[in-house]
């Protein structure tokens, strides 16, 4: 009996972990389900939107070779046509029935770690969703919002960092609250 348990022990706490992370149960906080805040190279976006969970993914189910949860580059010095240090990151969460939810955050002059707020010159980010009808929302300027670069690593080419920032539907008609982001991924040099 005691053989039997062990092995069942370690299967109820995965088991355990994945339903509490769903949107219908909330014995555990929405921060626990996200990806921890690296800054390796880990190729993990998440963040919460209005206090609930959001993670780029792949779905199960769906089965496509060119789709990528999380895709990233940057056009460092030495590296791509302009050479004006543009970076742009975007997060996917693609679900089972083929709709899918996105991030695209782009930025201008990067060239260390750095904190962008109240530039709006050198930031833009954009979060859609095709599961409301293609609703897109836009960084809202006018409110507080911090993007940090944590890590720019040009010789492993890794870019890590955290984000807190409000977004506006393209109506004005509703503002999501984004909180506790934080991505990790090795970029692409352009």
């Amino acid at each position: 009996m005691k053989i039997i348990f062990s092995k069942l022990i370690p299967l109820f706490c995965v088991l355990t972990f994945f339903m509490a992370c769903s949107d219908d149960d909330d014995a555990m906080t929405p921060v626990a389900c996200l990806p921890p805040a690296t800054q390796t190279g880990e190729n993990t976006f998440g963040c919460l939107i209005n206090g609930k969970p959001w993670v780029a993914e792949i779905e199960p189910g769906v089965i496509s070779a060119s789709l990528r949860s999380l895709d990233m580059n940057y056009d460092e010095t030495g590296f791509g046509d302009f050479y004006d240090n543009k970076w742009r990151m975007d997060a996917n969460l693609i679900w089972e029935d083929s709709t899918n939810e996105f991030f695209i955050f782009k930025a201008r002059y990067l060239t260390s770690i750095t904190r962008l707020t109240h530039n709006a010159n050198n930031i833009e980010i954009i979060f859609n969703t095709d599961r409301n009808n293609f609703n897109w929302y836009y960084l809202d300027t006018i409110l507080p919002y911090q993007i940090s670069i944590l890590e720019l690593d040009t010789l492993r080419n890794i870019c890590s960092g955290t984000f807190n920032f409000y977004a506006l539907s393209s109506d004005q008609s509703d503002t999501l609250h984004i909180t506790e982001g934080r991505f990790d991924k090795r970029y692409s040099p352009e």
